[in-house]
């Protein structure tokens, strides 16, 4: 960073009255050019829709309310997710995830089928990076903290930073906590998007007693398959599990499409996905962790109710994926969930509590890193991460 160049004493005094200023100047002359980039891509998005009809972002292959991870389009904000893992890692300020590089390589934020997109994606890649080498500023952060924190609470680095950081330290944990205690335990990827835990987490790679499955929809599932193979990834240690969350029984599916075994301890890992469903679909999904062994989890992120406002609600539908719940009242969420599952199945069940509640500023502590005595990313109170099991 430009910063480091000074001496300590003066680092402050260079970041407060010198990159301050000049983060102004540097955040609009990127938006300057990424609109004129967008502009020049206009054509091409044209091109695909209206004279090939290629399925895109911007032409959803269907009509209907399916959200487009059951197409072949995939998810775009699991593309927006792994972008901000890319960056963190790039920039070398505590992101962990070094595989999202490989993933990035090969996609484009507007997801597929619009011609030129992928080097408009290299661009906002490269200035975002070097806003950041010359500023200290992560410049999406910036620009929602600035002008947008009065309906966005979360940039894309703070939140998806702390996001996989904590999911991280789950993982491990669970792992760490129950392999002295039993021969196998099961890490599930629930929505997986491109999450990479299975290829690049040390506690699940090197641990022969730790048997893993990702599930998620058909569009999106393959995508990440063909991701994997293109980046040379060896995945024949994970099985892969089509589902529909909103239609199908994800359990039943589990079940029936693996050798998963309920007997085992499970962690499920949700990430970045119950904002996208019903609040009942929400509850019945986690209802199914009681069903499972005694130490089994479920680990996901949730947005406070209040929050989905309706520049979140325009924005998510526009690309396909609505943002449709929240959650208030956690308490509320647990003693649903509990009461779903015994409606479900009366006999053996186990009740489930709240194991960890982590909210923006114990995560901004934990894992948002500091210049200068403040945040590189930005969070606000935007909802929380849970980890409920039995």
């Amino acid at each position: 960073m430009f910063l480091n160049f000074f001496p300590q004493r003066y680092q402050s005094f260079v970041d407060k009255y010198l990159l301050s200023p000049l983060s102004i100047f540097t955040c609009f002359g990127i938006i300057t050019i990424l609109l004129s980039g967008y502009i020049a891509l206009i054509p091409f998005i044209i091109f695909s829709k209206y004279i090939m009809n290629w399925p895109s972002a911007f032409n959803l292959p269907y009509k209907s309310k399916t959200n487009t991870s059951n197409t072949s389009v995939g998810s775009v904000t699991a593309i927006k997710t792994v972008f901000a893992r890319s960056q963190m890692y790039l920039m070398q300020c505590g992101g962990p995830d070094n595989i999202a590089p490989l993933f990035m390589n090969q996609l484009s934020l507007f997801g597929p089928n619009i011609p030129g997109s992928y080097f408009f994606t290299r661009l906002y890649a490269i200035l975002s990076r070097y806003n950041f080498y010359l500023t200290g500023r992560v410049f999406a952060d910036q620009l929602v903290e600035i002008f947008l924190s009065k309906y966005i609470k979360f940039g894309e680095v703070g939140y998806l930073q702390a996001r996989t950081c904590w999911l991280d330290d789950v993982v491990d944990s669970f792992v760490n906590k129950h392999q002295s205690k039993c021969n196998c335990n099961v890490v599930i990827i629930l929505g997986t998007g491109y999450d990479s835990r299975c290829y690049r987490l040390e506690s699940v790679m090197e641990n022969g007693h730790v048997k893993l499955y990702e599930i998620d929809a058909a569009g999106s599932l393959e995508n990440k398959k063909n991701a994997l193979r293109n980046a040379r990834i060896d995945s024949s240690h994970v099985q892969f599990i089509s589902c529909d969350f909103e239609t199908m029984d994800w359990l039943n599916t589990l079940q029936s499409e693996s050798d998963f075994d309920k007997s085992l301890p499970s962690l499920f890992i949700w990430e970045g996905v119950c904002m996208y469903l019903d609040y009942d679909v929400m509850v019945s999904t986690i209802a199914k962790i009681a069903q499972l062994e005694k130490g089994s989890c479920i680990a996901f992120d949730y947005f406070h109710a209040s929050c989905i406002n309706s520049t979140i609600r325009r924005s998510s539908k526009k690309i396909g994926e609505p943002v449709k719940s929240g959650v208030d009242d956690v308490g509320a969420l647990v003693k649903s969930c509990n009461e779903k599952a015994l409606q479900d199945d009366k006999s053996g069940v186990l009740e489930l509590q709240i194991i960890e509640h982590l909210h923006c500023e114990e995560l901004r502590q934990r894992y948002i890193a500091l210049c200068n005595g403040r945040r590189i990313g930005y969070v606000d109170d935007f909802g929380g991460y849970l980890l409920i099991g039995s």
